[in-house]
């Protein structure tokens, strides 16, 4: 499992998050760079002035436009995690400003993924988390689990918080296994008989000729 970061960040200071991180977890953590490959146990933070996707595989990274308009970063990495991975891809939502993530969530869902929103009342900011869980396409809205973990304020217990991920995930394969095996069997029990064979009707021969 890799992990990525996307922080709403000033496009002209540098993320100190990486060295933060470097501290708190034993997760190799690095800035994404352009069409770096995506590595099991990895952190992977988002530069400044740049826009974060995957794709096959790769990071794939853009330079942020000056446009006024606001980018959205979580979206835009949510939708292309959803594209590339399905239903191994999971989306996390914490304190944030704005609207950002509520349309990637809805992407990871729809693709059969995993997602997480932080407890609003919890978080610094709340727009970012009550948008997501708005959109009814959150799986978990954890107070004292998700919401301490990883709050980006407080990187405590990161390794633990990662445990946690991988348990939620293993747990929900399991659930879908199993539901998968329980629908098989209902359709197995409660199959309908096939009709029987009916004569098939004489071929018919339609000829057309110009006089």
């Amino acid at each position: 499992m890799a992990f990525i970061v996307v922080q709403h960040l000033d496009p002209k200071h540098e993320s100190l998050l990486p060295e933060i991180l470097t501290k708190k977890t034993t997760l190799a953590v690095s800035l994404a760079t352009r069409r770096g490959a995506i590595e099991p146990d990895h952190v992977y933070v988002i530069p400044p002035d740049a826009l974060l996707t995957v794709q096959e595989g790769l990071l794939e990274l853009k330079p942020r436009t000056s446009v006024p308009e606001r980018p959205f970063p979580v979206d835009l990495l949510f939708s292309s995690l959803a594209a590339a991975y399905g239903e191994g891809a999971i989306g996390i939502v914490l304190s944030g400003a704005d609207a950002d993530g509520s349309l990637g969530v809805r992407e990871i869902k729809h693709a059969g993924g995993f997602t997480f929103a932080q407890q609003p009342e919890s978080a610094r900011y709340t727009m970012m988390p009550r948008h997501a869980i708005e959109t009814g396409c959150v799986d978990h809205v954890r107070d004292g689990v998700i919401d301490r973990r990883f709050d980006l304020q407080q990187f405590d217990e990161i390794d633990v918080a990662v445990d946690h991920l991988r348990a939620c995930l293993q747990r929900r394969r399991r659930e879908m296994r199993d539901a998968t095996l329980t629908a098989a069997a209902f359709l197995r029990n409660h199959a309908v008989p096939p009709f029987p064979a009916q004569p098939s009707a004489p071929a018919r021969t339609v000829s057309a000729s110009n006089s």
